[in-house]
């Protein structure tokens, strides 16, 4: 008996040891297998395309909010005032436009269309330039000058040449130009004025250059009956 026993127990050591290496074995392969195949991330199912869009919504302002940031912006670009040069360069365009105009004495409808156009572009300029002029800003009295006192009442007859509102819009525009604007009152005196004799020529070659912003403290020479209204 004692030595079959000696045998169970021998024969059970003998199984226990042979079972354990392959334990260990399985446990090294699948922490190998572990290591390398990186646990696999959650990822949610894809959004539908109906609730990406009220998502979308949800998110844009409402309507009243919408509608002051489409106005504002509106409101400044169009109550914003123009500078100066470009105020003297419309005026100079819409004198420019109108001379071509009256060399077309059959294009009524044109005639009609450019006076209700200037006449619109006049009542947006001249409060503003009412509000700015001063002494301090004597540019935008000079313009204030030549769209209120020459330009409005020439756009009453169109087709009237050489009246005495145009004929003080050419003074103030030449002299505006010979201050505000070199470059254009060189090319526009060329345009509207024959050349001098030589000895103008030399006497006005020979001048100083007028300072670059004069003050302007009264109204400028022109026509007797007008500086009289």
């Amino acid at each position: 008996r004692e030595a079959a026993a000696r045998e169970a127990a021998l024969a059970q050591a003998e199984s226990a040891n042979n079972v354990a290496p392959q334990e260990t074995a399985n446990a090294e392969d699948e922490s190998e297998s572990a290591t390398k195949t990186p646990p696999r991330r959650f990822s949610p199912p894809p959004e539908s395309w109906k609730l990406t869009l009220d998502r979308w919504k949800r998110s844009l302002p409402d309507g009243k909010a919408a509608l002051v940031l489409l106005i504002v912006p509106l409101a400044v670009w169009w109550l914003w005032p123009e500078s100066s040069g470009n105020v003297g360069r419309t005026f100079r365009a819409m004198y420019d436009e109108l001379r071509e105009l009256r060399e077309r004495p059959n294009d009524k409808t044109g005639m009609e269309e450019f006076v209700q156009r200037s006449q619109a572009k006049l009542d947006q300029l001249i409060p503003v330039l009412e509000r700015r002029a001063s002494p301090n800003r004597p540019e935008s009295q000079w313009l204030l000058w030549m769209g209120k006192d020459c330009l409005r009442p020439m756009l009453k007859n169109p087709r009237l040449q050489s009246s005495k509102p145009e004929l003080n819009f050419k003074k103030l525009l030449a002299e505006w130009e010979r201050i505000y604007d070199p470059t254009k009152a060189t090319s526009s005196s060329s345009e509207d004025e024959p050349d001098p004799p030589a000895s103008r020529k030399l006497s006005t070659s020979t001048a100083p250059e007028p300072s670059p912003s004069p003050k302007i403290k009264a109204k400028p020479q022109l026509v007797e009956s007008d500086e009289a209204n």
